[in-house]
């Protein structure tokens, strides 16, 4: 054990070691340490700040997809109901009562279980919701012969009314989204 130990003192002693006595070589390795640690720093600054953007695209990405959804699902149920009720027209009150529209409600139903429903504003969630409370409870009552043939008429028909504005201030704000999404370089 001692020869290894003459050997490695051997050579160590072959190295020129003044320069850790020099005070420029501390300073010097000091700099180098703030360096990397500043150099860290701005990497990781610089990695979250693309992560928490990345982030927010996506959301915006997944919002755009469930209100667009939303758009289609409501606009096809209000053609279900023009059809319900020009046939109503033409049937001049004597059609069959047990033959009415049921909405599609998929996207209205899933959204409930959905993280980003509650981003999607309130002058539009709340209008949809009464829209389709109201046109089942007219339905209903219209199949329940609680109402008359064309009173349901113009109950459906003011619903449609109402609820058209709603869903092209809807598409507008879908038109401006994708245009921002597509700036930012997201596929939709």
């Amino acid at each position: 054990m001692d020869k290894k130990t003459n050997v490695l003192r051997r050579q160590l002693n072959k190295f020129d070691h003044r320069d850790l006595i020099n005070s420029s070589f501390w300073v010097g390795q000091i700099f180098v340490l703030i360096a990397t640690i500043i150099g860290v720093y701005l990497a990781a600054q610089g990695g979250l700040r693309q992560a928490i953007e990345f982030d927010n695209l996506a959301g915006d990405q997944n919002v755009y997809f469930l209100q667009k959804s939303l758009h289609s699902e409501v606009s096809g149920n209000i053609g279900l109901i023009r059809k319900f009720t020009a046939d109503l027209r033409e049937g001049n009150g004597t059609f069959d009562r047990d033959t009415v529209p049921e909405f599609y409600d998929l996207v209205w139903s899933n959204m409930r279980y959905s993280n980003y429903t509650l981003e999607t504003p309130p002058q539009y969630l709340i209008p949809i919701q009464q829209f389709y409370a109201e046109a089942n409870m007219v339905i209903k009552k219209y199949r329940d012969h609680y109402i008359g043939t064309q009173k349901t008429v113009r109950h459906l028909e003011a619903l449609v009314a109402e609820i058209e504005p709603i869903l092209q201030s809807m598409d507008d704000d879908l038109v401006s989204m994708h245009q921002e999404l597509m700036e930012a370089g997201m596929k939709l």
